[in-house]
């Protein structure tokens, strides 16, 4: 099962089995279980980076040590683009801070 906010993986079972430390459908995602780390996983320092020869600043999401983390999907909403019984596609609109 995947949420709609962050587009966590809440569940995944395999011939009855668990197969990851999910979290129930009432719960948010501890720990970023489950979380897609994206566009990077880990911390980006000062939320500043170099790209093609340009200095870009992304939003400080851990500002107590004033680190960019884990990427701009965990807070994003995400809508089923299509599905199938084996795969699922989803989308969400990144806005570019003004």
């Amino acid at each position: 099962m995947v949420t709609e906010v962050g587009a966590g993986l809440r569940a995944y079972t395999v011939g009855g089995h668990e197969v990851i430390d999910g979290f129930p459908e009432n719960e948010m995602c501890s720990i970023g279980r489950g979380q897609l780390l994206l566009p990077w996983p880990n911390r980006i320092e000062d939320g500043q980076y170099e790209f093609a020869g340009r200095m870009h600043q992304t939003p400080l999401t851990e500002p107590s040590r004033n680190n960019a983390l884990h990427g701009l999907s965990s807070s994003s909403t995400r809508k089923t683009a299509t599905r199938s019984l084996s795969a699922l596609r989803s989308g969400t609109v990144c806005r570019r801070a003004v």
